[in-house]
């Protein structure tokens, strides 16, 4: 017999404007993770309880319908492109960075699938040098009490000589994230000192050196060999 406790979890089933897909985790931290497609197109991983419980009922392209939304983008611009990124890296398995945050079971708190709630909770973005940093907890998720608006600078802060990098939005330093992408910390920081960017140097595949860089180091080359084939040999 199935456990009482457990809801049934049946594809094709229709929770406003989510249909269920599959369940992914029976026994995720929040009860069952499964996944959602909404009528917009879009797919999101989120907790089959919470969407019974009409928590969520669309992926978050239904809030604001009427303009609401749209003026607040607007309005808004950089804490709106923060916002998008922020839910694509955690609900869409299609994003390039999703392994590393919805893969990896990162969440967004609920309220915050609509922007104007976000907006209310976190406040505005204050600059372009600014990112949404999950802290004091940067493995955490992306709830109240576990966010800020930081510049590198400040993220840096008590930590001398610490590398910060920052993809998609978010900034750690190099050892957080050769925690988080099992990349060894030594490998990040040469590939950051060769100049490689972002991306590459966060890469879990071998990089190759970039042209001018492998320019740079055979003209060293040569000139070590033309210095040791002109020096006369000791006696």
């Amino acid at each position: 017999m199935g456990n009482p406790h457990i809801l049934p979890c049946v594809p094709g089933t229709r929770y406003g404007k989510l249909t269920l897909i599959e369940r992914i985790d029976r026994n995720a931290a929040r009860g069952q993770l499964c996944l959602f497609r909404c009528d917009c197109g879009n797919s999101i991983e989120w907790y089959l309880r919470e969407v019974r419980n009409a928590t969520l009922a669309s992926c978050g392209c239904e809030v604001g319908h009427g303009g609401r939304t749209h003026g607040l983008s607007r309005e808004h611009r950089l804490t709106y492109k923060t916002w998008e990124g922020m839910r694509a890296r955690c609900l869409n398995p299609d994003h390039n960075s999703y392994q590393y945050y919805g893969g990896r079971g990162v969440t967004i708190y609920p309220d915050w699938l609509d922007f104007s709630k976000f907006l209310r909770d976190v406040g505005d973005r204050p600059s372009k040098g600014h990112s949404l940093d999950r802290y004091p907890n940067p493995d955490g998720n992306y709830e109240p009490l576990n966010v800020r608006w930081a510049t590198a600078k400040e993220q840096g802060e008590n930590r001398r000589n610490s590398i910060i990098i920052t993809l998609d939005g978010e900034s750690l330093t190099a050892m957080q994230w050769s925690k988080r992408l099992n990349i060894p910390y030594a490998r990040i920081v040469q590939r950051v000192k060769r100049g490689h960017s972002p991306e590459k140097s966060l890469s879990i595949h071998n990089v190759r050196p970039s042209l001018s860089l492998a320019s740079e180091i055979g003209k060293k080359g040569a000139a070590a060999r033309w210095k040791h084939k002109r020096e006369p040999a000791k006696t």
